[in-house]
């Protein structure tokens, strides 16, 4: 399968809800909506278009090292796929 770039993520900064944890910015948060939850509306489009090209059903988020946010991008991605319909 040839594997393109959908796009990319800004790094997303993390809000802070006590001194020990953080919590990570989801793009249904009003403060960053409209950029963030525009950036993965872009990815979303190119990524259903390309499954559709390539007849895949299922989708891997991975990276090299742990700690660089995979989880925060799955939950994003699947909001926006969520709200498409």
């Amino acid at each position: 399968m040839n594997i393109a770039c959908l796009g990319k993520i800004p790094m997303i900064r993390f809000k802070k809800r006590s001194r020990k944890k953080k919590l990570p910015v989801l793009m249904d948060q009003k403060e960053c909506a409209d950029a963030l939850g525009e950036t993965f509306r872009s990815v979303r489009t190119k990524l259903l278009c390309e499954m559709k090209k390539q007849e895949c059903s299922k989708i891997l988020i991975t990276s090299a090292a742990a700690g660089e946010r995979k989880t925060t991008t799955a939950v994003n991605l699947a909001l926006s796929l969520a709200k498409k319909g």
